[in-house]
């Protein structure tokens, strides 16, 4: 017998695809096709967006939005645990 996938857990494992694609093209300076891809991983598996905000908070900043930048890292920083017992 086969062994199948869910939906959900091919929708995580797109959406961790799309997030590397995303980083990848961060690192090749393709602002805007990283920023497409971080919203398909997004949409895909919206609990990875803490994460995400990280990654989103660079493309922002390497487009000269500040303010948005600021906002996806306080994001990002909301969602980690705030001791060090958590790791």
């Amino acid at each position: 017998e086969c062994n199948r996938a869910t939906q959900q857990e091919v929708d995580q494992q797109c959406a961790e695809t799309y997030e590397k694609l995303g980083q990848l093209c961060l690192k090749r300076k393709k602002v805007k096709e990283a920023e497409a891809a971080f919203a398909v991983a997004r949409r895909k598996d919206p609990l990875r967006a803490p994460r995400l905000a990280f990654d989103l908070a660079r493309v922002y900043r390497d487009q000269g939005k500040p303010r948005e930048a600021l906002a996806q890292v306080e994001a990002h920083l909301a969602s980690t645990p705030h001791s060090p017992e958590a790791y």
